[in-house]
């Protein structure tokens, strides 16, 4: 992993890295990613109004 921020390189962040240029090519269907949204949400601290902007959002793009 290049470091390139200010957060310390570490084993965790080199497997996260990892992961998630594995799952850039990945296609994920809208209502899956927002069913998976709804539900993280409120750990993820997400307020009622985010959480209302981002389905607003979703019900305007493909």
């Amino acid at each position: 992993m290049k470091h390139t921020g200010w957060r310390k390189p570490t084993p965790g962040l080199g497997i996260a890295e990892q992961l998630a240029q594995a799952g850039e090519q990945v296609g994920v269907p809208k209502t899956r990613a927002f069913v998976a949204l709804k539900r993280v949400g409120a750990y993820i601290g997400l307020k009622a109004g985010d959480m209302l902007l981002l389905d607003t959002l979703g019900a305007f793009t493909q």
